[in-house]
């Protein structure tokens, strides 16, 4: 097993036709449910997409859902504030990825290519930042 973590950002905003389909999709794709974190950051939905994710946390205690204001970059700071995770993975909430999509993740982490060295930096950065060293 693993030791990354691969913390799951969904930033939605009415996305109740949606969203279950995804997180279903996430846990029955992933590898390492163990080493998986969702967090899920609602930008002020009408509809019941709030509701759905907090139905879906309660059984699946890796998802969680925080409220943030509204706008996509505002969302996907603040789900990375409280990510454990040592990978961000940001996701919108009709992308569907692939069976073991977080092992494929972890795979190019782990290589240490120039292509991922930028996801490496961006993480350590995010940490100093939480640590209050930047």
């Amino acid at each position: 097993m693993s030791k990354q973590k691969v913390s799951i950002i969904i930033p939605i905003l009415n996305e109740a036709d949606n969203i279950g389909h995804l997180l279903q999709h996430l846990i029955s794709n992933c590898t390492f449910k163990k080493n998986l974190e969702i967090i899920v950051v609602d930008g002020g939905s009408q509809d019941n997409s709030f509701n759905i994710v907090s139905h879906f946390s309660k059984k699946n205690k890796v998802a969680s859902i925080i409220s943030s204001e509204k706008g996509r970059a505002r969302q996907m700071n603040a789900g990375s504030k409280i990510a454990k995770g040592n990978i961000l993975y940001f996701l919108h909430a009709d992308s569907f990825p692939p069976k073991n999509f977080d092992q494929l993740i972890i795979n190019e982490v782990e290589i240490n290519s120039p292509s991922n060295a930028s996801v490496i930096f961006t993480v350590e950065i995010l940490r100093k930042i939480k640590a209050g060293k930047e």
